[in-house]
């Protein structure tokens, strides 16, 4: 009995707890935690591009391929925990993975990328703007975190979309905290982490 209070004290110890995740840990993967019950995970697929899957329910979820943690290489639809082949969209840009601006404290890039959906070919324009950087807590887990804006129009049409993206440089990935249009204006609150198990 007293080897489980005594392992029962170790582990509310600070720093005894489980152990928040790094970018080491993207291999595996990482998983946030909605407010809303919704969670996200996300890993690393090759040098340049993180995987993410937001899960709406089990086997039901949006996959998008980031390059950098950050600029949308592709979304598609999973459904019944498989892809949905006809809802696929491609975003190729001027640069190649890996050579795309970096989020720093006020910069930022605009591009013109080409974007292949169900409905065909379009050119979509994009531009980000990198804000100032603050902390930003996940359960007892704390990273620093640059805001993104991140608006976008495909070429010729005047209606456009708004996005809030937050990206932790520490584990180099990124994830939607908010977006804004014509007819809605949605947020989401990422509350926890974890790194997933094997």
């Amino acid at each position: 009995m007293a080897r489980i209070t005594q392992l029962a004290c170790l582990l509310a110890l600070p720093g005894t707890a489980m152990a928040c995740p790094t970018a080491a840990d993207l291999g595996t993967g990482i998983r946030f935690e909605l407010a809303s019950g919704e969670w996200e995970t996300f890993r690393r697929i090759s040098d340049t591009v993180i995987e993410a899957m937001f899960y709406y329910e089990p086997g039901e979820a949006t996959q998008v391929s980031l390059s950098q943690g950050v600029y949308i290489v592709s979304i598609i639809e999973v459904e019944s925990s498989a892809l949905v082949p006809g809802t696929r969209e491609t975003f190729t840009y001027p640069l190649r993975p890996g050579e795309m601006p970096d989020p720093a404290d006020g910069g930022g890039w605009n591009v013109e990328a080409t974007l292949l959906s169900p409905g065909g070919l379009d050119r979509e324009i994009q531009s980000y703007t990198f804000g100032t950087p603050r902390r930003q807590g996940y359960g007892a887990c704390f990273y620093e975190m640059i805001p993104i804006t991140y608006r976008y129009r495909l070429e010729g049409e005047d209606e456009a979309g708004t996005d809030e993206l937050h990206y932790l440089p520490e584990l180099g990935i990124s994830y939607l905290a908010a977006s804004r249009g014509s007819d809605y204006n949605d947020r989401y609150d990422y509350v926890a982490i974890e790194v997933l198990e094997r």
